[in-house]
């Protein structure tokens, strides 16, 4: 991990709301950027982010998310991402999030991430999915 990697440190990045994004459940018209996609775009944007500042090998990985869904985000529009980095703590990286739409503030919030080394966790997947396959508790 670059140590230039510091509190303080910015991005911004825009992302249109398509029909991937949108949850439709009260009827014809009323889709919604729906919750768990802008975090999960929050998520990507941090993430892609701090690829900037990792090493070769590296990754990161979320461990924490805590927001508030405040406005409705409307299919077709385009909306900016938001980030600050508050804190890093060893390997442990927070952030500060928003995403407006140009109007409205749709949902902010944190987001902590941990820098991981590649080969390790994918040593872990496979550990972990020939145990579950082991017990009876994966399909395949």
């Amino acid at each position: 991990m670059n140590p230039a990697l510091s509190p303080g440190l910015r991005f911004s990045t825009t992302q249109l709301v398509d029909a991937s994004r949108v949850i439709e459940f009260m009827g014809e018209g009323s889709g919604v950027y729906a919750s768990s996609r802008i975090i999960s775009d929050i998520e990507w944007a941090c993430r892609c982010f701090l690829t900037e500042y990792l090493t070769e090998g590296e990754d990161s990985v979320g461990i924490r998310a805590c927001f508030e869904h405040r406005a409705t985000g409307i299919p077709g529009s385009r909306v900016t991402i938001e980030g600050v980095v508050t804190a890093v703590e060893g390997r442990r990286v927070r952030f500060e999030a928003s995403v407006s739409d140009g109007l409205d503030v749709l949902m902010q919030g944190s987001h902590d991430r941990f820098v991981v080394n590649n080969a390790q966790v994918l040593q872990r997947i496979l550990d972990k999915r020939q145990r579950l396959q082991q017990a009876g508790a994966i399909a395949g």
